[in-house]
């Protein structure tokens, strides 16, 4: 059941609004306020910085939704196709979602010949991207999406008579203190892109190690190699070490330090 759950008033009387949906649209709003105000600090343009929002929110939505599809039809034999087909769910993989991202730029930029601002678009939309998933994942924690292992700690919550963790909650103490690092950060790193490194980075472990406390013994738990480690834990980590790779490349490349002086 889920923690909460909001309700408002239509013509029709008293309709039930799911608390994930109000979340999932303030998530949207806050990564629109962080994006507009970072891209006008930057003299980002207005039509490209609108554009490249409009495309990654498309793309996020539909790689997010097929990728969830995928997984299931291959890991659980689960084929329905309202996994795809329905917006209206909180099913999506994350990856996807950065997806949308990275192509939602890539397409704006070359649409408006912005390839020298690149950099610091990829900047800009990360750290907005940090308010959306903050505000999506309370949606996460109000209906429980993630179930975690058993557990005895005292923050645990019930699910079919067991207390078991819920990844959700360490992932939204993680993505509060990134975001903080981050917003810190925008004004001191000294070339662009960095940013962008550092974020995907620190989400990639923070999955890495969430993931260590989602569910191995339910029938809609991730998948699991035999080392323990999860499909999710191998891709995040390899993206991990690309991100710290690419850092160390550029700073030892251009030979500057992380931040302005």
């Amino acid at each position: 059941m889920p923690l909460f759950e909001l309700r408002v008033i239509n013509f029709f009387g008293i309709a039930s609004f799911p608390s994930w949906k109000l979340l999932y649209f303030l998530g949207i709003l806050a990564s629109a306020v962080i994006v507009v105000s970072e891209a006008k600090r930057l003299n980002l343009g207005s039509s490209a910085t609108g554009t490249i929002f409009g495309l990654k929110m498309v793309l996020g939505e539909i790689f997010g939704k097929v990728l969830f599809w995928i997984s299931h039809l291959m890991l659980h034999r689960d084929i329905r196709p309202d996994r795809i087909l329905k917006w209206d769910s909180l099913g999506r993989i994350y990856f996807g979602e950065l997806l949308g991202i990275i192509l939602g730029v890539f397409a704006g930029v070359f649409i408006f010949k912005e390839r020298k601002n690149m950099a610091k678009f990829f900047d800009v939309f990360l750290l907005g991207h940090l308010g959306f998933i903050f505000f999506y994942r309370i949606g996460n924690l109000a209906n429980h999406s993630h179930i975690g292992k058993i557990t005895t700690v005292p923050w645990g919550f019930w699910y079919n008579g067991q207390i078991r963790h819920d990844p959700t909650l360490y992932e939204l103490i993680s993505i509060a203190a990134l975001f903080s690092l981050a917003w810190i950060l925008r004004k001191k790193v000294s070339r662009p892109g960095i940013l962008s490194l550092i974020i995907i980075g620190w989400v990639s472990l923070s999955r890495f190690i969430t993931d260590f406390f989602r569910s191995n013994d339910l029938p809609t738990s991730n998948f699991h190699f035999q080392n323990g480690l999860t499909l999710n834990q191998v891709a995040y980590g390899i993206i991990f070490v690309l991100c710290i790779g690419i850092i160390y490349c550029l700073i030892r490349k251009n030979n500057d330090s992380l931040t302005k002086t």
